[in-house]
């Protein structure tokens, strides 16, 4: 099955599962950043919402990376939920 985009696409590109797997998951990417954004929520956010869902309350440091000064600090997810936590 063929569609307009990629008959616009040189051969080169078009016959390249991971040229169209990258291209897929950025229209996936756009479509759910859609989707959610009228809640308030961009895909950072939405990940700490699913993360928590199904593994129940974490502290952000448990949640973190481990990044920052002897272990501590909440890494790239603690920042995701102080900015979740002052948004609201």
């Amino acid at each position: 099955m063929s569609t307009p985009a990629l008959e616009r696409l040189p051969s080169a590109l078009s016959g390249h599962a991971g040229y169209l797997l990258v291209r897929l998951g950025k229209h996936a990417q756009r479509s759910f950043s859609a989707e959610i954004e009228p809640l308030g929520l961009r895909p950072p956010h939405a990940d700490i919402l699913f993360t928590l869902g199904e593994g129940g309350a974490a502290s952000q440091v448990e949640g973190g990376d481990g990044g920052g000064e002897g272990g501590e600090g909440g890494g790239e997810v603690g920042g995701v939920c102080d900015a979740v936590g002052g948004e609201g």
